[in-house]
């Protein structure tokens, strides 16, 4: 992952639950993947849909995806998710 998608990132995390709009967050639920495309670009697709991967709804509940320091990374749960 190259530096300029590691800051974008980094400043998804950073976004506050308690400051979020609803309105303009991606619904999770329509989102779609394409299972035969490689893993790197189930993800890059999966994160152009989402916007911001740490901060969605699903319907009409906000999100916001935490993860402890000490476990995976976002990264590896995503590789995870669309290899199952």
């Amino acid at each position: 992952m190259d530096m300029e998608t590691k800051n974008v990132l980094e400043k998804f995390k950073q976004q506050s639950i308690a400051g979020a709009d609803a309105d303009s967050l991606v619904d999770i639920t329509n989102v779609k993947i394409d299972t035969d495309k490689p893993i790197a670009e189930r993800i890059k697709s999966f994160i152009g849909q989402i916007g911001n991967p740490y901060l969605f709804k699903v319907d009409n509940t906000v999100v916001k995806v935490s993860f402890n320091d000490k476990g995976p990374t976002l990264q590896k749960c995503l590789e995870k998710v669309f290899t199952a």
